[in-house]
């Protein structure tokens, strides 16, 4: 599964315990009607005129393990010893030297992975339904003086974590994205030492 350095980073410190991913319906989905939704999958409503319900199942399930796909690269020469990638969130973080180009997470090999989770529940809503507690649980940072971080293009802060999610999600995908206020699978899960 990827993730992107804020939230590798947010992995790392232990503020994530969820992850939301947008469920992609096929094009006869007419856009609303939506029967059910929960760990066993949304049933959704076509446009053809009778009543057909087709329904569909999350890639992912309760007691599954997912290993993190972060960007990376290989390390060279000039980095300390104790392991054969570097990773951009904590290169980032540490003030790391920059050599070569980074590797796209889609391309991570699972060797390279270093944080691995067990998925604990699964269940499906609109992203606008997402509360307080569980835009926090998304890993959104706090920062001293209670609010909580703008991201993207937003400069500034947020008093709410919801409102701070939704800039994340904005972030990485787009406002239109956010503005159609799609259905999304939510992963609850717990970080694992790697085996």
């Amino acid at each position: 599964m990827l993730f992107s350095p804020p939230m590798v980073t947010a992995l790392i410190e232990n503020r994530k315990t969820q992850t939301r991913r947008i469920i992609k319906f096929p094009p006869d989905f007419d856009g609303e009607t939506v029967y059910q939704n929960g760990g066993d999958g949304v049933k959704y409503g076509v446009c053809n005129g009778f009543d057909t319900v087709n329904r569909i199942y999350p890639r992912w399930h309760v007691g599954d393990f997912i290993w993190v796909k972060e960007t990376w690269r290989p390390k060279g020469h000039n980095f300390p010893t104790g392991g054969a990638y570097e990773y951009r969130a904590t290169s980032e973080q540490d003030g790391n030297p920059t050599e070569g180009p980074w590797k796209p997470s889609l391309f991570m090999p699972r060797e390279a992975s270093r944080i691995f989770l067990w998925v604990t529940a699964i269940r499906s809503e609109r992203l606008h339904d997402i509360t307080e507690a569980d835009a926090i649980a998304e890993g959104v940072e706090k920062w001293e003086d209670g609010n909580f971080k703008a991201y993207g293009k937003y400069a500034g802060k947020y008093r709410h974590a919801r409102d701070s999610y939704l800039s994340l999600f904005e972030s990485l995908s787009s406002k239109e994205v956010v503005a159609s206020n799609p259905w999304v699978t939510v992963i609850t899960f717990q970080k694992l030492e790697k085996p």
